[in-house]
């Protein structure tokens, strides 16, 4: 591969890590699924000139940051799938004291909406 071709694909690289930051920013998952094959070919076909390359610290912080923002997507994701989960379930029972020393459960109960006729 030419020394161009190759400066060519580190910038068209950076352009693609660049797109996923904005994809990731805006919550644009297809657009992540698009650029994943591109990302990963070019990235291929730059592996082991990268690292000779003036541009490697840059393309390397930007997927670093990249990866941070995939975390935390996935994590925010996990957190709204658990509470969503927990809302389905209703609230837990609580064993309560009653005015005559008896315990009692209490809750437990899925919320329905009656409606008024």
């Amino acid at each position: 591969m030419a020394i161009f071709e190759r400066k060519s694909k580190s910038k068209q690289l950076e352009h693609l890590l660049d797109k996923e930051h904005a994809a990731l920013m805006s919550g644009d998952f297809s657009t992540l699924k698009e650029l994943i094959q591109s990302k990963t070919k070019i990235a291929e076909s730059l592996q082991g000139y990268l690292k000779k390359s003036d541009g490697f610290e840059r393309i390397k912080s930007k997927a670093i940051r990249n990866e941070a923002l995939l975390k935390a997507c996935t994590d925010g994701i996990k957190s709204a799938q658990i509470q969503i989960s927990q809302f389905h379930k209703g609230p837990e029972a609580m064993t309560t004291y009653g005015p005559t020393g008896t315990t009692s459960q209490v809750g437990n109960t899925r919320l329905t909406m009656k409606s008024k006729v």
